[in-house]
């Protein structure tokens, strides 16, 4: 009995909604000739999400009338019991088990064009064309109470303006849905609220209600980052649990069916592109659902306090620290886990071991006997991290003087130790001793000297001439 629940609650999750609570009444006149149906209609691509067809009127029932789907692999008819006759109904089918006629509601199967064929003792007497689209919301939402969400919907296939919002809901009082824009709507709701609080949109493109609706649960989240004090790395935890709970129940036929089994789901990689290890809950079949008053789930992002590495507490981390490092801490570790938590019980649901592209900040407390720096010297910080899928990685980390602290970066879950490596500052280049030093000097020597020695003989050779002159001089006078 428990299990049936507990596949029920997943499996079922992403088809029954809740949205019946609101019924609208139809717009088709079930009375009108097939001359009057549109001329072109609008679905949704499943499994969820479909639209009513507008085309289920009275005549289309008639023993001599068919009706067919062109391409089934683009769009096709949908009932939940397989139904081919019509009653009265004056309500539009709100999810896939309220589909009762053969063709009150069409389903897409991929994006594209086809066009429905009815015909009228073999002869063709109305084409209805049809577009079938992607509605870019997923039908089952987590919201963490207490914070606000906001969400734009859109579509692929056709015009984005075409969607748009029918109507918005909630039962509760604690929780307030209000649309925004043409195709956007805004969650609020108190922090202290009973698990199992829900809010509905309700979208339709061009005037075609889509069925299935849009579910919005609201879960009570506590996350403790106890990695960072600061509380960094607070918002991705509260993320992480709200994409697992999206991704378990927008593909609960699956994943339900192999928890049910008792199966565990290893290596889930969830919405927000985080890794983990899922657990069957056991007994605890409420642990995926909203559960009993006073029922959360929690995450705890946990690292193993620092301590001062000793000689004996060799290990393959510290073999993987770059060579001459000094390592300065034990094997320490930083570790995520999911609970689901009862008044009665506290289940383990999920330990993460891959934040995916989300990077979390470790800071660690140094050693107070931390070796000094010697002058002249520089030092580099490293972290040696085996994540828990067994892989091993060289991180960076940085130091600061002034709190002590050493931080790194890291996607992973897993065990890691520190270690540093002290160098030399490299000084400027000496010149070596290969004689070209001598043979500079020599030529700046020779280069010195050259222009004394001409100036030197310039001087005396003037001086020569110069005697030479007065003694000529003296002789044409002698002779005079």
């Amino acid at each position: 009995m428990k299990k049936s629940k507990f596949i029920l609650g997943l499996a079922t999750a992403a088809i029954t909604t809740g949205v019946t609570m609101i019924s609208n009444a139809s717009a088709i006149d079930f009375g009108a000739p097939i001359s009057e149906l549109p001329d072109s209609v609008y679905t949704v691509v499943g499994p969820t999400y479909f639209t009513v067809s507008d085309i289920d009127i009275d005549a289309l029932y008639e023993d001599n009338i068919t009706v067919t789907v062109a391409d089934p692999t683009v769009a096709d008819f949908i009932s939940a019991d397989g139904n081919p006759r019509k009653g009265s109904s004056s309500v539009e089918p709100m999810n896939i088990m309220d589909c009762y006629y053969k063709y009150q509601c069409l389903q897409g199967k991929k994006n594209g064009t086809t066009d429905i064929i009815i015909k009228e003792d073999g002869v063709e007497t109305k084409r209805v064309h049809v577009t079938s689209v992607t509605l870019n919301v997923n039908p089952i939402n987590y919201v963490s109470s207490g914070e606000t969400f906001n969400l734009t919907g859109s579509i692929t296939g056709a015009d984005n303006n075409l969607l748009g919002i029918k109507a918005v809901a909630t039962p509760s009082s604690k929780v307030q849905i209000n649309q925004t824009g043409p195709r956007s709507i805004n969650i609020t709701s108190i922090k202290n609220i009973d698990q199992g609080k829900v809010a509905y949109t309700i979208w339709k493109v061009g005037d075609q209600e889509v069925g299935g609706g849009t579910n919005f649960n609201i879960m009570v989240i506590d996350a403790y980052d106890d990695v960072d004090p600061n509380g960094s790395n607070k918002q991705l935890l509260t993320d992480t649990v709200k994409a697992l709970f999206d991704t378990l129940h927008n593909d609960g036929w699956n994943y339900g069916q192999k928890l049910m089994n008792g199966e565990d789901l290893p290596g889930l990689v969830v919405m927000n592109g985080v890794k983990m290890n899922v657990y069957h809950p056991g007994d605890n079949y409420m642990a995926f659902l909203p559960g009993p008053a006073g029922s959360k789930h929690t995450i705890y992002l946990n690292k193993n306090d620092n301590a001062e590495y000793t000689d004996e507490q060799d290990s393959d981390l510290k073999g993987k620290l770059p060579e001459g490092s000094k390592a300065i801490s034990a094997i320490n570790g930083v570790y995520a886990n999911v609970f689901s938590v009862t008044p009665d019980q506290t289940t383990l649901i999920a330990t993460v071991y891959d934040f995916g592209e989300n990077v979390i900040n470790v800071p660690v407390a140094a050693p107070k006997n931390l070796k000094p720096l010697m002058e002249g010297y520089k030092r580099t910080w490293y972290v040696s991290f085996k994540s828990m899928d067994g892989t091993y990685e060289i991180l960076e980390a940085k130091y600061n003087a002034e709190t002590g602290m050493i931080d790194f970066d890291t996607t992973k879950a897993g065990d890691y130790v520190i270690g540093y490596v002290d160098e030399p500052i490299n000084e400027t280049p000496k010149v070596p001793n290969t004689g070209v030093a001598l043979m500079q000097k020599t030529a700046t020597a020779i280069a010195t000297i050259t222009p004394l020695v001409v100036i030197t003989f310039v001087a005396t050779s003037v001086a020569a001439k110069k005697r030479e002159g007065n003694k000529l001089a003296k002789k044409h006078n002698h002779f005079e």
